[in-house]
């Protein structure tokens, strides 16, 4: 039921919270692991760009 009302279509896939948390190769999920390593990542860089731009560089 929850496919049919997110896409639409009642065999669509929905990830499930082990999906979420170990990720699911066959769907191009990610480990919760891995994206809390890239938003790390996306932060650090977004304070870097902020120091630049307020230091004038």
């Amino acid at each position: 039921m929850l496919s049919l009302l997110g896409h639409r279509h009642v065999d669509a896939f929905v990830a499930g919270l082990d999906d979420l948390v170990y990720g699911n190769p066959t769907h191009n999920i990610p480990p919760a692991s891995e994206r809390i390593a890239n938003g790390k990542i996306a932060l650090q860089a977004l304070s870097d760009f902020r120091n630049a731009k307020k230091n004038g560089g």
